[in-house]
């Protein structure tokens, strides 16, 4: 039984000019506190779950919180309209046995109600059930009071900051904190053979593999 998950390698894109950055620069893995980051400019690069709830802590202590996104993401609340957590909610028989297309359209549906993705810039281009969905409660808040100022993608990074693929530009960035995921790895099995990753995908039947890959070369 493999049980190490796939939270424990980083990954670091190849961004254009990161080299260059004088700033502190640091994954998500690495983030265990808002502490030494108060006053601070802080650029948050990504948009998952990490990076809303490290955004969200660092908006209430740092001087300001750059948010970069190159496709923006669909944020739900962790409650629902009824009070019950999202997963009672739509983790439920009814829900699943629903066609795909009718889960998509009331999934939208609630998590459009809740605000308008597309006036806080957050409005993906992918469905709500094609990627993950961004958990936070506190999120659109941050964004609506400015503690949080929304970016694009980036495109470069300068000495002091960073240029976005709208040709926006901040300056004066004292740390860039990457929230870019994590590479799926088995690095403690000797044989790779056992379980390959390509382009970061295990291929595995309901989660399994056969015991008599074990004894394969």
């Amino acid at each position: 039984m493999i049980c190490n998950g796939h939270l424990s390698k980083p990954f670091f894109p190849a961004f254009k000019g990161l080299d260059r950055f004088e700033g502190r620069k640091l994954h998500s893995h690495e983030y265990k506190s808002y502490r030494g980051f108060e006053d601070k400019v802080v650029l948050v690069v990504g948009l998952g779950n990490s990076a809303a709830d490290i955004a969200v802590e660092l908006s209430r202590h740092a001087s300001q919180v750059h948010l970069s996104t190159h496709r923006g993401a669909w944020v739900i609340s962790r409650l629902e309209k009824r009070g019950l957590p999202w997963d009672q909610h739509v983790e439920t028989r009814f829900f699943q046995n629903l066609p795909s297309k009718i889960k998509e359209w009331l999934a939208v549906r609630s998590a459009q109600k809740r605000f308008a993705h597309e006036t806080y810039g957050l409005l993906p281009g992918h469905g709500i059930l094609n990627a993950p969905t961004v958990i936070s409660d506190d999120l659109p808040l941050r964004i609506a009071t400015g503690t949080i100022q929304l970016q694009p993608g980036v495109s470069h990074f300068t000495r002091n900051g960073a240029i976005f693929t709208d040709g926006t530009r901040v300056d004066n960035v004292d740390t860039v904190i990457l929230c870019t995921g994590y590479d799926i790895c088995f690095d403690f099995l000797k044989d790779k053979y056992i379980l390959p990753v390509e382009d970061n995908q295990v291929a595995l039947y309901k989660r399994v593999f056969h015991p008599t890959t074990l004894s394969q070369p």
